[in-house]
């Protein structure tokens, strides 16, 4: 079943029952150019529940919802899923009334973030040696990758070079929801250390869809009707871990002792060369890539994929050694979360 952490969703107008008058600030917006003038309404923010973060309307046109998994209160964890999303709803009668067999039927999804919670038990090694793993798998220049490691955020985040928004974060929740920003949430639970002690033990995945484009594309769905994303099967994040990780799941040989080194002395020293100028490039593989295409020219492809001391080969076998875990470890790694994301959305 498909799990999302943040929702923006339309709520059709004629799908509200009720408005709390009192609850909301009334503004007006001028456009410059035509000097037609819109009137709005936005819930006060200081009304709303945890978990929603805007509630807006243009005058008699639909309103536009904002919400995230914590509206779930102790249930957070799971998930926004098809079974618990009008819970989002609810909370809000003291503002708002609104039918949820409207909304399911007729809403639009803006944006989403899907999320999976994997137990760290389940890949085997500890979430240090997991984010390493997945940091020394990335293969597609594509994407470039952050981590963070302190006392309040542990994780990684893969940011795409790509216009659309492309991004994948890997990182501890329970440090997550030890902060300062989630006092508040964290105050309303029935039984908060119950679940920091559970998140203890997984590592949440998400990803965002920002537009209709990619939310149709990413859950392979027809449309963005509230009712086609919620009953989407597509394995979403784990395509996406994927993309990042192309290739890098079959086993990589490694030159751990060059001593072993089998080829030429030329082979050698053309070996010891391109180590070099990926160290000067700070092992980037976008940079890497960049500069052996002005180098090699025509030869580029040959030389970076093809030749049996590939400069692709040897960069991937640096990252390994720079990351800390092999390049089988991590392709054991990488290829248990991608099978664990698929199985936490397959039915």
């Amino acid at each position: 079943m498909q799990q999302f952490d943040t929702i923006k969703i339309s709520i059709p107008f004629d799908a509200v029952k009720n408005v709390n008058p009192d609850m909301w600030i009334h503004t007006q917006k001028m456009d410059g150019e035509t000097g037609i003038t819109d009137n709005y309404k936005q819930a006060k923010n200081r009304l709303l529940p945890v978990g929603v973060s805007q509630l807006v309307s243009k005058e008699n046109g639909d309103y536009q919802l904002t919400f995230s998994a914590k509206v779930l209160g102790d249930d957070y964890l799971t998930g926004i899923t098809l079974n618990n999303w009008s819970r989002g709803l609810e909370i809000l009668k003291p503002i708002i009334d609104i039918n949820p067999n409207e909304v399911y039927d007729n809403s639009k999804v803006y944006r989403c973030d899907t999320t999976n919670n994997i137990e760290i038990e389940q890949i085997g090694y500890t979430p240090k040696i997991i984010y390493s793993g997945l940091m020394a798998s990335k293969t597609n220049h594509n994407f470039r990758e952050h981590r963070y490691n302190s006392t309040t955020k542990q994780g990684i985040i893969f940011s795409g070079v790509q216009q659309e928004k492309n991004r994948m974060i890997a990182y501890s929740k329970s440090l997550d929801l030890m902060k300062s920003d989630n006092k508040e949430f964290i105050k309303s639970l029935q039984h908060p250390i119950r679940m920091i002690e559970q998140a203890t033990k997984q590592i949440r995945f998400e990803v965002n869809h920002t537009s209709f484009k990619s939310i149709r594309d990413r859950l392979q769905i027809e449309t963005n009707s509230l009712h086609h994303v919620l009953t989407s099967c597509a394995s979403v994040n784990s395509n996406f871990l994927k993309k990042i990780c192309k290739g890098s799941t079959q086993q990589t040989h490694l030159f751990d002792d060059y001593q072993k080194f089998n080829g030429s002395g030329v082979d050698y020293i053309y070996y010891k060369g391109i180590q070099y100028i990926i160290q000067q490039l700070e092992y980037s593989d976008v940079a890497v890539r960049d500069f052996m295409q002005l180098l090699l020219g025509d030869n580029f492809k040959y030389h970076y994929y093809k030749k049996e001391y590939s400069v692709k080969k040897i960069l991937q076998d640096m990252q390994h050694q720079r990351y800390g875990v092999s390049g089988e470890v991590s392709s054991v790694i990488c290829t248990k979360l991608i099978d664990a994301l698929h199985y936490s959305v397959a039915v």
